[in-house]
């Protein structure tokens, strides 16, 4: 049979174990080839350098979004800045943010609602509240977090409405 395992024995404790009847037994050693961090084959060291690269290239492509949305806000201005005031107060924005529930947050439901005027002032924004388990809070996109729905947040109801003529 196999008598027990002792770690170290015969020249230096090099990660093998040796057996009471002397047959050497290896344990397999990490190489670089398999990433060194102990996530298989297919993992990789990661280079700071690249991470920095990355947040860079990420933080100009957020810049290049962000001007383009200005000069498309210049624009919608200049072909509609002959609107007087009372056509202006027929317009509003609307943005509502979603969080996932059921399955994986696969399914969509509202989180939070805003409403801006013409010019982008707030005329409304609250959280709201979420009948289901939230699966998903997406929070990398809506900024939505837990706490958010959970205290101070509105009940929303879905109604049909008929729009005013």
């Amino acid at each position: 049979g196999r008598g027990p395992m002792r770690a170290g024995l015969g020249g230096g404790n090099d990660g093998g174990t040796e057996s009471r009847d002397g047959a050497r037994k290896h344990k397999r050693r990490r190489t670089d080839d398999d990433g060194g961090g102990g996530h298989g084959p297919k993992a990789r060291r990661v280079n700071i350098n690249e991470l920095v690269q990355a947040q860079k290239k990420q933080g100009e492509s957020a810049a290049a979004e962000k001007s383009a949305a200005k000069a498309k806000v210049r624009e919608m201005k200049k072909a509609t800045g002959d609107l007087s005031q009372a056509e202006k107060a027929n317009y509003v924005g609307l943005d509502c943010e979603m969080v996932g529930v059921g399955s994986n947050g696969k399914r969509s439901v509202l989180a939070r609602a805003c409403v801006v005027d013409y010019n982008g002032h707030v005329l409304y924004d609250a959280f709201v509240q979420v009948a289901e388990r939230v699966t998903d809070f997406r929070t990398q996109f809506s900024g939505v977090r837990a706490k958010d729905i959970k205290k101070g947040a509105v009940s929303f109801q879905v109604r049909d409405v008929k729009p005013t003529e």
